[in-house]
């Protein structure tokens, strides 16, 4: 159904779900048959990049079209006083051009506004708080990785948070009403701790699992040596941490059919005639990386690189295509506004992503993307959710990616630079043994950017 010539948007997007853990990137152990089918549908980026490797900072980023140094949340903890309040969100600017907003799902709570409707899951007024606590607590009883890992969850897959999530947005979106809406549907899985319901616990065989390689530890920074003691990882065998990729993977499958559910249901209802769908993920995970599981404030690509895809109405506009060129979740802001017909602010960060779409030749494209994380004054461990203390950062650090080389600006830990035509996994940091007029290109690149996020801080 059709509203004031004013197509719906469908904003779907996973907790820590890393491309390289999704079929349509190359994992053929993964099942992900939305993924698949939503590909063939609508326009996959390759090479999309989140700002953040955690939750709020790229939430926040994909609301407002800046980047965390922009919007002013570098980290999980920060108040709502440190968003930037010149900024406009997405709510706000779509319900001034006749949108409905709706969040349902895994919220943002104080730090995003101008939703008239948010159903987050974190309030125990919709009875989802329990499910959380149990995975907390059973997972803080597994040995010998000390409440990161996996488990099963004794909730049936129906009563599940992703089945929630669902079950939520089919009753918002089947409602009747005169304006058309802006949908964001947040799942929280794949996030930690491991615990998927059964079936998909036992969804796929450890003994089938492939080990990601791994720098030596005497190679790699002191913290993540720390972090991974902390954490209990050091003490793992193979078959545990085997064990907690096939949970991991279990949790992408539930959300995958949990999200193809809410869209088989979209479409028998005619609903997605005039809907557009991106679907994406905040951020990516360890998932065995680097020698760690979940995540930390750190920059490699298994934590920034996720899946991305849109689909015009119908799967009208280049179905099936496949885009190689770097985007970043920043830029859904202006995919978003030209969708829905909104004038793009001034000052933003953000590049409509349409134009791919479209084929068009003079299409902006990104030399370099960059993502920024730290800040965080509240070093306190949040696992089995969230972090190792040795993985928050109390100062930002900030990293420029261009298509084969990255440069990570780490003034506490030690600086890491990365050639990654030969080292895509990250392993090797020549940051001491490279040429510098590299370096230097690499750092010119970085200081441009933040010298671009300090401008639009004039009004904060």
């Amino acid at each position: 159904m059709k509203i004031n010539n004013l197509p719906n948007i469908l904003l779907i997007t996973t907790d820590q779900q890393k491309a390289s853990a999704t079929g349509i990137y190359g994992n053929k152990t993964v099942k992900t048959s939305m993924w698949g089918q939503f590909a063939k549908e609508g326009v996959t980026f390759e090479r999309c990049f989140s700002t953040s490797p955690i939750c709020a900072p790229s939430r926040i980023s994909i609301l407002t079209g800046m980047y965390p140094l922009t919007h002013g949340v570098t980290c999980n903890h920060n108040d709502p006083e440190h968003v930037n309040k010149s900024l406009r969100q997405l709510p706000e600017l779509l319900n001034e051009s006749g949108y409905e907003t709706a969040c349902i799902g895994n919220g943002l709570g104080d730090l995003s506004g101008g939703w008239d409707y948010n159903i987050d899951f974190y309030d125990s007024a919709y009875g989802l708080n329990d499910i959380f606590k149990q995975a907390d607590e059973l997972s803080r009883k597994v040995k010998p990785l000390n409440g990161w890992i996996s488990g099963v969850h004794p909730v049936s897959a129906k009563n599940g948070v992703a089945a929630k999530t669902t079950d939520y947005a089919l009753q918002y979106v089947e409602k009747q009403r005169k304006k058309p809406f802006f949908l964001h549907a947040a799942y929280m899985e794949p996030h930690p701790p491991y615990f998927p319901p059964e079936p998909y616990a036992s969804m796929y065989n450890p003994d089938e699992i492939d080990l990601p390689e791994n720098p030596d530890v005497l190679n790699r920074p002191k913290w993540q040596n720390e972090a991974a003691r902390e954490m209990n990882i050091d003490k793992a065998t193979e078959i545990d941490i085997k064990l907690a990729i096939a949970r991991y993977y279990g949790l992408i499958s539930y959300a995958d059919e949990q999200i193809e559910r809410l869209l088989d249901k979209l479409k028998e209802s005619g609903i997605l005639e005039n809907t557009w769908i991106i679907i994406t993920s905040d951020h990516g995970d360890y998932a065995g990386e680097h020698g760690l599981f979940a995540k930390s404030e750190a920059l490699y690509d298994c934590l920034l690189h996720v899946p991305l895809v849109i689909r015009a109405p119908d799967g009208a506009l280049s179905p099936g295509k496949r885009i190689g060129e770097m985007v970043q979740l920043v830029d859904i802001f202006s995919t978003i506004c030209e969708i829905a017909g909104v004038k793009v602010p001034d000052l933003c960060q953000s590049y409509s992503l349409i134009p791919y779409m479209n084929g068009l030749k003079n299409v902006f494209k990104r030399q370099a993307v960059f993502a920024a994380v730290g800040g965080n004054i509240n070093k306190k461990a949040s696992f089995p959710q969230g972090m190792p203390v040795r993985g928050i950062h109390s100062d930002v650090i900030k990293m420029v990616r261009t298509t084969n080389r990255k440069y990570i600006n780490d003034e506490s830990n030690g600086h890491e630079y990365y050639d990654l035509d030969k080292d895509p996994d990250e392993i090797h940091n020549i940051f001491a043994g490279s040429d510098n007029s590299e370096i230097i290109e690499m750092k010119d690149l970085l200081f441009s950017w933040e010298e671009n996020c300090k401008k639009y801080l004039i009004n904060k």
